[in-house]
């Protein structure tokens, strides 16, 4: 099992859905269902959607190494719409919409990522080669897959693009920024950038280009700043009324 997860069937049925690798290595998406009394409590595995093999003489059919999973409400479909990608052994990639199996890739990628709009495929070897025989990391070519290609979605509807290689960081927060405060506050005091999240402030100095941290023994939720003369650059910032 890869893991849980709820949808709005789900929480409106009081159930939980499983993310369940089949022996043919295929994802059987399958709902949890808590029955029984007071006393007894029973757990009931029912299939949620039909599984759709993939022919081994077409496809390789190797381990899910890992997979990206993306649910919204779609207005124009008027109803909720999920797409599932995930990451084989071998570098294929399979493409599931509303929890059914719709297509797998011909081709083998080094990378997968995915946000709310699209999933991003890298291609292996594009990288330029180094004088120690290493990859250098440069603008990467990828295969861009537009989200609302619903029961198209996969290989054949791709684009390509040019990708910065640190951009692949980012696109993971695209899913959750929405949602989750990673960094809980921001300010910038002359050439220092004043970063905070969990217990740390971090100071980016901007001529220096370097990073110095500071601990707090509690959580960080916010960064004040005053001035402190008539001086614009004579400035402190400070966490919970604790000055830096």
């Amino acid at each position: 099992m890869h893991g849980f997860f709820e949808n709005q069937d789900s929480l409106k049925n009081s159930f939980l859905l499983l993310v369940v690798e089949n022996s043919t290595h295929i994802i059987d998406f399958a709902k949890l269902t808590f029955v029984g009394g007071e006393t007894v409590t029973n757990l009931q595995l029912q299939q949620y959607r039909e599984v759709v093999a993939l022919n081994p003489s077409q496809y390789q059919v190797d381990p899910i190494q890992y997979f990206k999973m993306f649910i919204n409400y779609d207005d124009k479909l008027k109803k909720e719409k999920s797409v599932v990608s995930s990451f084989r052994q071998s570098g294929r990639v399979d493409f599931y919409y509303d929890y059914e199996l719709i297509d797998s890739s011909l081709e083998t990628y080094a990378r997968m990522e995915m946000n709310s709009k699209y999933i991003y495929l890298k291609k292996k070897g594009e990288g330029l080669i180094n004088e120690e025989g290493e990859e250098k990391e440069t603008v990467e070519n990828c295969i861009e897959i537009d989200q609302d290609a619903c029961q198209r979605i996969g290989e054949s509807v791709g684009t390509p693009r040019e990708l910065d290689p640190h951009k692949w960081h980012f696109i993971i927060y695209d899913l959750i920024r929405n949602h989750a405060r990673i960094y809980t506050a921001m300010t910038l005091v002359n050439v220092n950038f004043f970063v905070a999240f969990n217990q740390v402030v971090a100071v980016y100095d901007v001529v220096r280009k370097e990073w110095k941290p500071y601990f707090f023994k509690q959580q960080v939720f916010g960064l004040l700043r005053n001035q402190v003369s008539d001086l614009m650059h004579e400035l402190n910032v400070g966490e919970m009324g604790t000055g830096l």
